[in-house]
């Protein structure tokens, strides 16, 4: 039996897909299953959120906001 290297590489992509996959898939559970405590991160993402506007070189527009 004879593998030729284009099975050797379409078997290697799915794999990964597989794995990216599986990856994303347990990421969305970690994340769902922590969603009782999402509202601890609003200080933290709102901080970050003004860290942002005053690191700004220059001042918004108006239309922005």
């Amino acid at each position: 039996m004879r593998f030729a290297l284009a099975d050797f590489v379409s078997g290697r992509e799915s794999l990964n897909q597989l794995l990216d996959w599986t990856t994303e898939r347990l990421a969305v559970a970690v994340l769902l299953s922590k969603r009782e405590r999402w509202l601890l991160w609003v200080p933290v993402a709102l901080a970050f959120g003004v860290a942002g506007y005053f690191l700004l070189p220059m001042k918004s527009p108006l239309w922005a906001g």
